[in-house]
């Protein structure tokens, strides 16, 4: 009986220890109320009823704690929520906000690099980056296809530091590069090599 006891002690201990081991980012995630609240009391403190998407991938969590959302209104915008720090990711005519998450210089800190269109007539696709422990600028090699109607930026991440990106028009291809960060005098600039 005594064997039996220290047997059962022994296993609810290691079932215990077992249990503390697994991941609960899942109950950090913000519920979509809290989120809306925040990037209401940031952006929109005038606005009454803001309609709040999630577009968070288990990725995006996974290796950045962040969740992404888009929000519905005269215009739809996104937004990176870490903790409870919201950024803006701009805004877009589209639902669509593409997105890959990244590693391009090797220092184990991920970006978001995103891609969205806003604008009408002449409209403009945009390439950006989001990080949660740095500044990144976008080099001016993704403003040079201004002049077309409609961009699409396909996205082939091969590895997390290796991510090619193909501009596009619906006729042409304009221009296919490897994605890349620099440093420059302590800001990261994505660009396209």
């Amino acid at each position: 009986m005594k064997i039996l006891s220290v047997f059962f002690v022994f296993m609810i201990a290691l079932i215990g220890s077992l249990s503390a081991q697994i991941d609960t980012n899942d109950d950090q995630k913000l519920s979509l109320n809290k989120a809306e609240d925040l990037i209401k009391n940031e952006f929109y403190k005038d606005s009454k009823k803001l309609k709040v998407v999630e577009l968070t991938t288990d990725e995006v969590w996974d290796k950045m704690s962040t969740q992404i959302y888009r929000v519905e209104g005269d215009e739809i915008l996104f937004y990176a929520i870490n903790g409870e720090k919201v950024s803006s990711l701009g805004g877009s005519y589209s639902y669509d906000l593409d997105f890959v998450v990244t590693d391009l210089d090797n220092d184990g800190n991920y970006e978001l690099v995103y891609t969205y269109q806003f604008g009408s007539g002449v409209s403009r696709g945009v390439v950006g980056a989001y990080s949660t422990v740095e500044q990144i600028a976008v080099d001016e090699s993704f403003t040079a296809f201004n002049n077309y109607s409609i961009l699409f930026f396909n996205f082939d991440k091969i590895s997390n530091n290796n991510v090619t990106v193909e501009v596009k028009t619906a006729e042409e291809t304009l221009k296919t590069g490897k994605l890349g960060l620099m440093d420059f005098d302590g800001i990261k600039i994505l660009m396209l090599e």
